[in-house]
């Protein structure tokens, strides 16, 4: 594969990535055979991406000539899930380069709180502990050590001083980080309470909002289950402390009886912070609490979901969503922090879910799945905002607005 810049055609700057892959697929049947993709900075073997190998760029060539006059060529260049080394690509580039940010959360999420807002007692504990024990460097900092393991060779030395300089100007939280923000034409949020909420806070945000999302791999509304196929738990979606697990490990411990199973996907993030998850776990619910710390493909992943009666996400923030909407899809029970804007976002359009405050009364009483006609309203709603063909709709929608 290489890079074939054009009129009408488009760049993608991906990452490694479990989403890439589903996301290239609505892509290319929106628009067949018009998308280059390129890694940035990526030297080690692909470890998510299945169905394609995009273009390796070390960092050095990025920022070079060549390449940064290359992509005003393009049509529009997306930004799949904001890096560093995408930023500094950013920065650097013609200012008649058109970029478009496919925003995720991980990467916006500091724009709209402090990350110790959105932490409950329980896990913001842990964390200040954990900080205490070990000083980590910026993340800024820190990717500029991990991935440039590299010769000391004077060009590379360079361009890290050049690169660490910019991130001090442009990184997350520094001074004029919104002045590359609004080098976009146009930001994606998985929800737009994401994007609300962060033009509410960041008033000098003069990027519009651009109405797509991510398709979730084999997501079929009306393929779903007719009802969950178990009686598990479905506890959170990442070894990341916003899932808040602690303080919910400690609200099912007074709850919950039986033989239910607590299925807890730990497979990314923080490794050390799952390590503290599934301790704790099964000091309070022994082999009843099953710790998912091997990636899954996408399939096995959806079957495990479909298995859980109940899934608790005891975020604060928008995260998670392509397991929300296959739980409720599947006739879940899915308890929610109040706060959460997915919350307000299926109450938008007209899909229930529940409040995290109740789980101890629900789950005492008899939880019961929705009836036919119920589940059928629930995946009609969903399939209409969330569904394979009204993404590529608004694919093919963004794709034409662009050229």
């Amino acid at each position: 594969m290489r890079l074939e810049p054009g009129h009408g055609r488009f760049l993608h700057i991906v990452p490694d990535d479990k989403f890439i892959d589903a996301a290239r697929g609505v892509f290319e049947d929106a628009a067949p055979g018009a998308h280059d993709y390129a890694r940035i900075g990526g030297s080690a073997a692909l470890c998510y991406l299945r169905t394609f190998e995009p273009v390796g760029i070390d960092i050095r060539a990025a920022l070079g000539p060549d390449f940064l006059r290359m992509l005003d060529r393009y049509s529009a260049v997306f930004v799949h899930f904001l890096t560093d080394e995408a930023r500094l690509v950013v920065d650097a580039a013609p200012a008649t380069a058109r970029f478009v940010w496919l925003g995720w959360g991980a990467d916006f999420y500091h724009l709209i709180h402090r990350r110790d807002e959105l932490l409950l007692p329980e896990t913001r504990a842990w964390l200040r502990d954990a900080l205490a024990r070990t000083r980590r460097p910026h993340d800024a900092w820190n990717w500029l050590g991990k991935r440039w393991r590299l010769a000391m060779r004077p060009g590379i030395v360079a361009t890290q001083l050049r690169a660490r300089r910019t991130l001090r100007r442009i990184g997350r939280e520094a001074p004029d980080e919104m002045a590359l923000v609004n080098r976009f034409s146009a930001i994606a949020t998985p929800i737009p309470e994401d994007f609300e909420a962060m033009r509410s806070r960041q008033p000098g945000l003069h990027v519009p909002f651009l109405d797509w999302n991510y398709w979730t791999e084999g997501f079929d509304a009306h393929a779903c289950p007719a009802s969950p196929t178990g009686e598990d738990i479905l506890l959170g979606n990442s070894a990341t402390p916003e899932n808040n697990h602690l303080d919910a490990l400690e609200q099912l411990s007074g709850c919950l009886g039986g033989e239910r199973r607590i299925i807890c996907p730990l497979s990314y993030g923080d490794r050390r912070y799952g390590d503290i998850v599934e301790k704790r776990g099964r000091e309070l619910f022994g082999d009843r609490f099953v710790a998912l710390r091997e990636y899954m493909d996408s399939t096995e992943y959806s079957r495990t979901i479909t298995r859980c009666s109940v899934v608790v996400m005891n975020h604060l923030r928008q995260q998670a969503l392509g397991n929300i909407v296959i739980a409720l899809c599947s006739g879940a029970r899915v308890f929610m922090q109040a706060r959460n804007p997915i919350s307000t976002a299926m109450r938008r359009i007209g899909v229930g879910v529940e409040d995290i405050a109740s789980l101890p009364q629900r789950l005492a009483g008899h939880l019961a799945a929705p009836d036919r006609a119920e589940l059928g309203f629930i995946r009609e709603r969903i399939d209409a905002q969330y569904g394979r063909p009204s993404i590529l709709r608004r694919t093919r929608h963004m794709l034409d607005g662009f050229r």
